[in-house]
């Protein structure tokens, strides 16, 4: 049981993060394209794939890399946070990053929150949430064939392993479960998003005839605080506010 329980863990979190096999096919395509220079196409395929609701670091890095060469690059840092988002710690995808803002003529913003909580993110972008939740649900049958083991054999100190190692697999399983809800609450919140017009004005009220209050270039991040009907209302990093129009930006 042990031995196969394992075999099944590895086999999720080989096969975890891969795309179907319609998906497989634009993803092989789009990097062909991208390969030939024809960057249009390459990123018709990527998106193709994001139609089928199949996402991942590297789809979204691709796509970055796609608009970074066409020099659209409220697109590129778009996509590129998105890739962040499923693995945090990727230092190609942050340079490139740094790069597209500074194709845009802005420079990095500075990442909040603490250490902490930076490696807790990171943590749970090794695997989606999907393969969190096998591996939780894996250890925990683990856990009980350590707990069966107490219970059933005669031995004292297989007694001992087997209790012990019953409640750190436990301890184990419910990390991984906290883990998956973790990393969907993560993937799915819509916390920050992208200015995506060249220059865009925001206003003191969510309506067009209020004052100008700042103007933001294409590219910057700005965090989400309320909505209005088409409005947003956002603030900078320099914790200035106001309300733009939902079209002008794109949430990560």
């Amino acid at each position: 049981m042990w031995r196969t329980a394992i075999l099944f863990l590895l086999l999720v979190l080989i096969a975890g993060d891969s795309f179907s096999s319609g998906a497989d096919d634009y993803f092989l395509k789009g990097n062909k394209a991208y390969a030939e220079s024809n960057f249009e196409e390459a990123i018709e395929n990527y998106l193709e794939i994001l139609k089928q609701e199949q996402e991942s670091s590297e789809l979204y890095y691709n796509l970055g890399n796609a608009y970074y060469k066409m020099q659209a690059y409220p697109q590129s840092i778009l996509y590129y946070e998105r890739a962040l988002k499923f693995d945090p710690l990727n230092k190609k995808i942050r340079t490139n990053l740094e790069f597209a803002q500074k194709g845009a003529g802005i420079t990095m913003q500075a990442n909040s929150g603490s250490s902490l909580r930076q490696w807790v993110h990171a943590i749970n972008g090794l695997v989606n949430s999907n393969t969190w939740s096998i591996i939780s649900i894996v250890v925990f049958i683990l856990a009980l064939g350590a707990f069966l083991m107490f219970f059933l054999s005669m031995r004292i100190s297989l007694k001992r392993t087997g209790f012990y190692a019953g409640i750190v697999l436990v301890l184990i399983s419910l990390a991984a479960f906290l883990m998956a809800g973790n990393t969907k609450k993560n993937i799915t919140s819509s916390e920050t998003a992208i200015v995506m017009q060249k220059n865009v004005i925001v206003k003191a009220a969510p309506n067009s005839t209020s004052k100008n209050v700042m103007q933001l270039v294409g590219g910057m991040k700005v965090y989400l605080q309320d909505e209005v009907e088409e409005w947003y209302q956002i603030e900078v990093s320099d914790g200035d506010q106001g309300w733009v129009k939902k079209s002008d930006i794109e949430v990560i």
